[in-house]
């Protein structure tokens, strides 16, 4: 995972949270999310996963 990619996390009132990421250390990643700005939270490689990079899609793709 690059730095600056958009991915989910897990929180822990809304399941899981979309943020970019802003450091990739040794044992966790720092990600800013998206609905509170400012705000980092550290995740584990193996609970971090990549969102898709573009929100405005032309049709669904189950």
């Amino acid at each position: 995972m690059d730095g600056g990619k958009r991915v989910w996390v897990p929180h822990t009132t809304e399941g899981f949270t979309l943020g970019r990421i802003v450091d990739i250390g040794a044992d966790t990643i720092s990600i800013e999310p998206f609905n509170a700005p400012g705000t980092i939270i550290n995740s584990l490689y193996d609970r971090t996963f990549p969102a898709e990079e573009y929100d405005n899609k032309d049709v669904e793709d189950n």
